[in-house]
């Protein structure tokens, strides 16, 4: 009986002492992005502020969400979000970990290939889509699986 109620209390303060375990959420896409910003060359600073529409740091931080904002409507992006690399594996290996290149590490190579083109079609989605997926990839829970 006392090893029953001391195990209860045992669990019973994890269970109230823990706290929620969050991907990175809007917070820390947004922060992500404003430290992205400070970063590029003045040239590549000024390309992306006029292909996001305004001023760069500031529409780095508005834009870092919209990925995640527009995934109901485009199903066909959810699994660029994400890249399901076995835990205990030695590193990410593309025939297995990303299957007909559904996955962040694809899409990432996808969209820079579109921005570094200034005549292809879609750079300023590309754009949004680096932004958002960079701190996607940064995700422990984004990047790993244990199946």
């Amino acid at each position: 009986m006392r090893t029953t109620a001391a195990f209860l209390g045992i669990a019973a303060g994890i269970i109230l002492g823990a706290t929620p375990v969050f991907a990175w959420g809007p917070q820390g896409h947004q922060i992500i992005a404003h430290i992205a910003a400070r970063h590029p060359t003045p040239s590549a600073r000024a390309q992306a502020g006029a292909l996001l529409g305004g001023e760069t740091e500031a529409m780095m931080v508005l834009y870092s969400t919209w990925a995640d904002e527009v995934r109901a409507d485009r199903p066909e992006t959810a699994s660029w979000h994400f890249v399901n690399i076995e835990l205990g594996s030695r590193g990410y290996q593309a025939s297995r970990d990303c299957p007909d290149s559904a996955c962040v590490v694809a899409q990432i190579a996808r969209d820079e290939k579109i921005l570094a083109d200034p005549k292809a079609p879609g750079r300023a989605e590309a754009l949004r889509f680096l932004i958002h997926l960079a701190g996607d990839i940064h995700q422990p829970l984004h990047v790993s699986d244990n199946q």
